[in-house]
């Protein structure tokens, strides 16, 4: 027989069973149990083996390994792990056991590979259970709950961003509390994904090579005992630094440095969307009436979004707790006066409350979309605004003069 006819037979057989399988009761992986599907295996029950879950038990749920693979490379043999079709979902399952242990963060990189296929991947924690079947003395270990449950997190991929990356810690996985994750991926159009998974004892982002860039690649060390990185000036925080999470000290992404007023504004290149930079600014107990810091910007793109923080003694934060002063949010727009719309100041003034003589720590955070390149400076005055060059300041009790005897305003200004 000559090869292709055998090739033809081989193509028919092999549709006669996917047909088989389809018209067999739940998918020929279950049974009907009081009108439903009930499946056999919703779990994959060894390295070579799939699971299948959903109402007809025709899901696939494949392993997913926390080790930086591809589901690609890791696809149990004679199935295929990474394409998904609209309406033909497929799932994964990974152990996270090992992160109430030593492992402190967990990160998902999913990749559509169809720029014109909208991926979107859901999230569930859950545990799983082992029962067994007294007739057959088989142990089955099966989920508290489906893939079609409501989700704990999503990634997505669209036509300008085709790659979406997750990282939890292990406080979001509920601290060993859930035993395993569900992942279940939904595509608009035919695409294959590339789907890797790792975790870590430090932060990390995972490439997508399968490699991990431990602590923005700035550590000195490979192993996190505490969670934490270990991060070398000028990413350090401060020695008295109260652990906060969401700096960016902990994956040494934030820069802290000293802000000296009337020194050279100190440059911050292309700040990304969601960072951290931090200055620290000393205020003198005497001659100080005026503390002047300010972002300017000189470089955005539309959507950069700066956000100007300070605080006393520590570096502050988004939170209403976590600073003493806030700023407008200057947006970037595509107006002529573009920079200056970008750029953003606060004051702190002597006969504000929150006044203290010591460290200061200003904080910028871009809240926006894209990255904004500015330049932070600081000045102190002993009198407010320097009395606006329109008076005399007394340094001794940080009171103007003004040389318009009518003016009302403290500088001097009106």
């Amino acid at each position: 027989m000559r090869w292709w006819s055998m090739l033809a037979l081989c193509a028919v057989a092999l549709w006669a069973t996917l047909a088989h399988a389809q018209d067999a009761p739940c998918s020929g992986h279950g049974q009907t149990v009081e009108g439903k599907c009930a499946c056999s295996a919703p779990l994959p029950a060894d390295d070579a083996s799939v699971g299948y879950v959903g109402d007809s038990c025709a899901t696939p749920v494949h392993h997913l390994y926390l080790n930086g693979q591809d589901v690609a490379e890791t696809c149990a043999q004679g199935h295929v792990c990474n394409v998904v079709a609209p309406g033909d979902p497929v799932c994964f399952a990974a152990n996270i056991a090992d992160l109430a242990a030593g492992s402190y963060h967990l990160s998902l990189l999913l990749v559509s590979n169809s720029v014109d296929a909208a991926v979107t991947l859901r999230g569930l924690l859950t545990n799983f259970t082992a029962a067994t079947d007294p007739a057959t003395n088989v142990t089955t270990v099966t989920p508290l709950a489906y893939p079609n449950s409501t989700a704990v997190f999503a990634l997505h991929t669209t036509h300008s961003t085709p790659s979406s990356q997750l990282q939890l810690t292990r406080r979001q996985l509920g601290y060993g509390a859930y035993t395993g994750l569900y992942l279940c991926a939904e595509s608009t159009a035919s695409t294959t994904i590339m789907l890797r998974g790792a975790q870590h004892s430090c932060p990390h982002t995972l490439l997508p090579n399968g490699t991990l860039e431990l602590c923005s690649g700035r550590g000195s060390a490979d192993t996190c005992p505490h969670g934490a990185c270990t991060c070398p000036p000028p990413y350090a925080p401060p020695a008295n630094w109260v652990q906060t999470a969401g700096l960016g000290f902990d994956d040494c992404s934030s820069t802290l440095q000293q802000l000296a007023p009337g020194g050279t504004p100190l440059p911050v290149p292309g700040q990304a969307p969601g960072t951290w930079a931090f200055f620290a600014v000393e205020v003198p107990a005497t001659g100080a009436a005026h503390l002047h810091v300010a972002a300017a910007a000189t470089e955005a793109t539309q959507g950069g979004s700066l956000a100007l923080y300070l605080r006393y003694q520590q570096p502050p934060g988004e939170g209403e707790t976590q600073h003493d002063l806030a700023s407008d949010v200057a947006a970037t727009t595509t107006t002529s006066s573009w920079a200056r719309e970008a750029s953003v100041h606060l004051d702190l003034m002597r006969s504000d409350a929150a006044f203290r003589p010591g460290t200061w720590y200003v904080g910028v955070y871009n809240k926006g979309s894209g990255p904004v390149t500015h330049a932070v400076s600081a000045a102190l005055y002993a009198c407010p605004n320097d009395c606006g060059g329109r008076g005399t300041c007394a340094a001794e009790t940080g009171v103007c003069t003004c040389a318009d005897a009518t003016a009302l305003a403290p500088d001097c200004v009106a």
